[in-house]
């Protein structure tokens, strides 16, 4: 509900506003869901964590791009990066 009224809010201001929907979380699944769709409807482009770290290191030639990899290794499981458990 904070990251809606926040995104909502800044949408009135005239910001383009990006919404990281699987890094945010609500009291309910139901509370959730309608909260993603009312931020769609007023505009907020949804995304998701990976989308936005992919983005701000643009590709893995940037000096930073180190800083992100154990973040993939930890969490994703996309392309065999997840470490076994």
């Amino acid at each position: 509900m904070c990251m809606a009224i926040t995104s909502l809010h800044g949408l009135r201001e005239g910001y383009e506003i990006y919404g990281v929907m699987d890094a945010a979380a609500s009291e309910s699944l139901d509370a959730h869901i309608m909260a993603i769709r009312r931020m769609i409807q007023a505009g907020v482009v949804p995304c998701t964590w990976m989308q936005t770290i992919s983005e701000w290191i643009h590709n893995w030639q940037n000096p930073k791009s180190g800083l992100y990899s154990n973040v993939y290794m930890v969490y994703n499981g996309y392309f065999g990066q997840k470490r076994p458990e």
